[in-house]
């Protein structure tokens, strides 16, 4: 009888042993989710910082045309152009 309460005691401990690895690795792995979730969120916050500075940039661009080129913009084809 000793045996197999000892046999028994030995079987919960490999169970409770198992289930903290478990939770330990689930633990470790949600860290590691959010760290990279973190690392990407700040990446794209970079590109839009990027990709939002070249947009200004190209409007400036854009800006300065029109006030050195006094004349009207008028898309090939429309009336008053000289293509088409």
């Amino acid at each position: 009888m000793h045996q197999l309460f000892r046999r028994g005691n030995q079987d919960w401990t490999l169970l409770l042993d198992w289930l903290v690895m478990a939770v330990e690795d689930w633990q470790m792995d949600t860290w590691m989710w959010q760290s990279e979730d973190i690392a990407w969120q700040d990446r794209w916050w970079v590109e839009d910082m990027a990709c939002e500075d070249t947009w200004d940039q190209h409007e400036e661009v854009r800006d300065q045309r029109k006030e050195e080129d006094p004349r009207p913009n008028h898309p090939p084809g429309a009336a008053g152009s000289n293509i088409g």
